[in-house]
């Protein structure tokens, strides 16, 4: 198995999670290529694909493209040492229990040293046998060094290595003869092929794997905006026209310690994807980590945000944001700078209602004259002086609010506003605007608009209740 899957690399499949929930001749696997092929209807795998499982990898001899990609002439393989004996580039976190196979295979393994461990072991194996096969060859050629002949390289010491890893790099790079027999490195590779290592994994598309690759914190750039836009600059550089990644640009830019021929140490970021990655073009769903304000954007346009984002240090960036709720400063200083934005917020609600209410006394007259009109004749004084009943503020243009605009921005109330009584403060054309805004029914009292806006706060639109949207229909009375 291992020589076919040797000879077959990359021609390598694996079983796609969802298979579970779809008939026998739906089921998908993902390839470096292609991450929907199926199965071909002769293989025994095609008419029973449960055969192959999450610990299995299957190389095959071809891959047919008609109306379909299927995978020709296939034949499984134990998941991670296959992958790892034969992977052309391996790179690991800083932990050593992630691991990244040609740039699109992720693999977490569980517990402690295991994965280093395993690293070690198959690696060990890989310059073993390709140390045998190089001597059987030079054995054949009259014209072959002899072993004393060839250059002995001392390696250089890496003091940032694991200690195993930092055995493997000495071991990997001295030009000597394996020291085992061919039979001896037989039998451990039969052992380390039938090794029970618990593990998962995980394949990545371009932009998930370059995130991982060419994050600035793991090429030793910082996180600052203008590291994180050369990263993306980089990216995208490396991208081709036909949406292949190419792969010596790729290698040059990879940050870590390189240990031996095809495997970096610590050079995958460990933090969260934000908005897609480096390479997405598409907008994605995002959350401020200063304000809070939920978004469709895409990484460049979030990083735009957060460096004119009010109360924010120009030093910070992107690179920390997550999809989660605001995590980059403290809780009291969150605290305080949400209380200073409501408070600035209500003070420019409260202007423009001002405003408003004086064009509205102007254009009515002033209701402090007393008793509005001439009073009946012959009442004289016993016509008692009656003031007009304060009326709710009225705006010309609702749409200009504050409130309106922010709800338009936001996709929702914004975090500012606490209760009802706050929102009945802005009037009802103003609430009924801000309903409009959001696709919320208008009708009703002014509580009860502000009831549907108060619903929407904190929420993404897939949360809202139905019922308090335009066209439904809602509780019928029998």
């Amino acid at each position: 198995k291992l020589a076919l899957a040797s000879a077959l690399y990359p021609n390598c499949a694996i079983s796609d999670p969802g298979n579970q929930n779809r008939r026998l001749d739906e089921a998908l696997y993902i390839t470096p290529k292609k991450p929907d092929a199926s199965m071909h209807p002769t293989s025994v795998y095609g008419s029973a694909p449960s055969l192959v499982g999450a610990t299995d990898v299957l190389v095959y001899s071809r891959l047919l493209e008609t109306t379909k990609a299927y995978v020709m002439n296939s034949a499984r393989c134990p998941l991670l040492p296959t992958m790892l004996l034969c992977a052309h580039s391996i790179d690991t976190n800083r932990a050593c229990d992630r691991l990244l196979i040609d740039n699109w295979l992720e693999i977490q393994v569980a517990g402690g040293k295991v994965g280093e461990k395993i690293v070690f072991l198959t690696q060990q194996l890989r310059h073993a046998l390709s140390s045998c096969i190089a001597t059987r060859l030079a054995s054949s050629s009259p014209f072959a060094p002899k072993e004393e002949e060839l250059p002995q390289d001392e390696p250089q010491d890496k003091v940032d290595l694991p200690e195993l890893l930092q055995e493997l790099h000495v071991f990997a790079n001295r030009k000597t003869a394996s020291s085992l027999t061919p039979q001896e490195l037989a039998g451990k590779l039969a052992e380390i092929l039938e090794s029970a290592v618990r593990y998962s994994t995980k394949s990545l598309n371009k932009s998930h794997a370059l995130w991982q690759l060419l994050h600035p914190k793991v090429r030793g750039l910082g996180g600052s905006p203008s590291a994180m836009r050369k990263a993306m600059a980089d990216a995208r550089t490396i991208v081709t026209s036909d949406g292949q990644l190419d792969l010596v640009g790729l290698e040059r830019l990879k940050g870590g310690t390189w240990v031996c021929r095809g495997l970096r140490f610590a050079s995958l970021f460990d933090g969260p994807v934000v908005a897609g990655g480096f390479a997405s073009v598409l907008a994605q769903h995002c959350t401020c980590k200063y304000c809070g304000k939920e978004m469709l954007v895409t990484l460049e346009e979030l990083m735009d945000h957060e460096e004119g984002c009010d109360g924010v240090p120009a030093s910070d960036s992107a690179s920390t944001a997550t999809p989660a709720p605001p995590q980059g400063r403290d809780a009291e200083e969150n605290k305080a700078a949400a209380q200073e934005h409501k408070v600035l917020f209500k003070a420019k609600a409260q202007a423009e209602s001002a405003k408003e209410q004086e064009r509205s006394q102007e254009l009515k007259g002033d209701p402090e004259d007393g008793v509005h009109g001439d009073p009946a004749p012959g009442l004289g004084s016993q016509v008692a002086a009656v003031s007009p009943k304060p009326q709710p503020a009225r705006h010309e243009n609702p749409d200009s609010h504050p409130l309106v605009i922010s709800c338009g921005q936001v996709g929702a109330l914004p975090l500012e506003f606490e209760s009802v009584e706050e929102l009945l403060e802005v009037g009802p054309d103003v609430l009924k605007a801000a309903c409009s805004a959001l696709g919320l029914k208008g009708g009703g009292t002014a509580l009860e608009r502000a009831q549907r806006l108060l619903a929407t706060k904190g929420k993404p639109a897939s949360e809202w209740d139905s019922r308090i949207l335009v066209g439904s229909q809602g509780k019928r009375k029998k």
